[in-house]
């Protein structure tokens, strides 16, 4: 489960699905944020389009990246590459614990 390896390891970069069983990926990372509210997440997905609007945000308020799947190693890199080498200053908002994070461990 991802959310409790982001307990036990504390990365600096998720790498998600978007749709999993439990705890979606958006919502994983939601609840990531409420411990690290500077967590870099890269959202991957066969369905972009289904969940654009919160992409849009997530892109815009932490810089988060996202990937349609099927991609390649190389679009992983790339994109990372170009994210890392970004000089603007992400300000993200801490937000309070959400319930479903709490069922998640």
């Amino acid at each position: 489960h991802g959310y409790l390896r982001y307990l036990d390891q504390h990365p600096e970069i998720v790498l998600t699905d978007i749709q999993m069983p439990e705890l979606d990926g958006i919502e994983m990372i939601r609840c990531i944020r409420t411990i690290n509210p500077n967590v870099k997440a890269i959202y991957i997905s066969g369905a972009i389009g289904q969940y654009q609007e919160v992409l849009i945000s997530e892109g815009k308020e932490y810089g988060a990246l996202v990937l349609n799947k099927p991609f390649s190693r190389n679009d992983l890199l790339a994109s990372m590459n170009g994210w890392l080498s970004d000089d603007r200053e992400v300000n993200p908002r801490q937000r309070p614990p959400i319930a479903s994070c709490k069922s998640a461990r």
